[in-house]
């Protein structure tokens, strides 16, 4: 799936309004967590801010790479115009910048798996030992 939409992405890039602020609307978990709003929504994400401001002043919808409101660790602006960013935008909207490294990433996930994982003891009809409820989800 990964690797789908890191394809997807790199098609979708030159049409976007800003070079790289592209949106598949798959959430990225590979994205450090200050990325998501350049990386989704180029320099809309003042107006939707804005706007969050507005309509969610208390953060009802608080996503982890959703809008976030006003004053929260803000992503650097850049210009639309490209003349004016001598390379600035292709080096700010790089996938180098944005993406955290997969290993690390999968690292991180098995770590809370396992640290969150509770295996049950009752036992099943047979007698033995039940399989962890993880298994039965």
């Amino acid at each position: 799936m990964r690797g789908f939409l890191d394809r997807m992405r790199a098609n979708l890039s030159p049409f976007g309004m800003v070079r790289g602020a592209t949106f598949v609307n798959f959430p990225d978990d590979s994205l450090k967590a200050d990325a998501h709003e350049k990386s989704y929504y180029g320099n809309n994400y003042q107006e939707l801010r804005r706007i969050k401001k507005i309509w969610d002043k208390d953060n009802f919808f608080n996503r982890s790479q959703g809008i976030q409101l006003p004053g929260t660790s803000a992503p650097q602006t850049v210009s639309m115009d490209m003349e004016d960013n001598d390379g600035l935008l292709e080096d700010l909207l790089a996938a180098r910048a944005f993406v955290v490294n997969e290993e690390d990433l999968t690292d991180a996930l098995a770590e809370q798996q396992w640290e969150s994982s509770r295996p049950s003891t009752p036992t099943d009809f047979y007698g033995s030992g039940a399989l962890p409820t993880l298994v039965y989800r």
